[in-house]
């Protein structure tokens, strides 16, 4: 049951990362295709 849920909490760790990475990109990307 606890690997369960560090696996979990692990899994949710990485998708927290990669979600904050496409909010910073994603202003980049804005700026880029307006100009």
């Amino acid at each position: 049951m606890e690997a369960l849920l560090l696996k979990n909490g692990w899994v949710f760790n990485e998708l927290n990362q990669y979600m904050l990475k496409l909010i910073f990109k994603f202003p980049l990307y804005m700026a880029v295709l307006m100009l």
